[in-house]
């Protein structure tokens, strides 16, 4: 029998997610509400977090910046 593949996602805590995404606590919040950003999951009774997977997904998914292009 092949062994199954774990996949590790780390739980990150909103603190960790501002530094990641540069975005403000009520900037998340109001992006979560829109679904324009990763909802939390609830990891506790007074305790959320969010996957790593998907913002990283959310971050992969952004805009390249301006002046990003690359010369030929």
């Amino acid at each position: 029998m092949a062994p199954e593949q774990v996949s590790s996602v780390d739980l990150l805590r909103k603190s960790a997610v501002q530094r990641k995404t540069g975005l403000s606590d009520s900037e998340i919040s109001r992006r979560v509400r829109a679904g324009k950003f990763p909802a939390p999951v609830r990891v506790g009774v007074r305790a959320v977090a969010w996957r790593s997977d998907q913002v990283d997904a959310w971050i992969a998914g952004l805009p390249k910046a301006v002046g990003a292009e690359s010369s030929q």
